[in-house]
């Protein structure tokens, strides 16, 4: 027991111990995200009809159905 009181007042000791106290904090607050469901994409809710302000400029949402063009890229969310 005297060692190791005497280990933890050394410059070391005080190194080693703030050491395994940030990885234990480290590990306590990490977000694991294996792959994009992780990702939450939010857009507004069409049922209400709101104005929705983006870069100082205000817009109203609309609904639209549209044919797929094969010309353009298809982004998977």
């Amino acid at each position: 027991m005297l060692k190791i009181k005497k280990f933890l007042g050394s410059k070391s000791g005080i190194f080693v111990l703030s050491v395994v106290l940030g990885l234990g904090l480290s590990c306590i607050f990490k977000m694991s995200c294996d792959s994009q469901s992780c990702i939450v994409y939010k857009a507004p809710d069409y049922s209400e009809k709101k104005i929705i302000k983006y870069n100082n400029k205000c817009f109203t949402p609309t609904e639209h159905m549209e044919t797929c063009d094969t010309n353009k890229e298809i982004v998977g969310l």
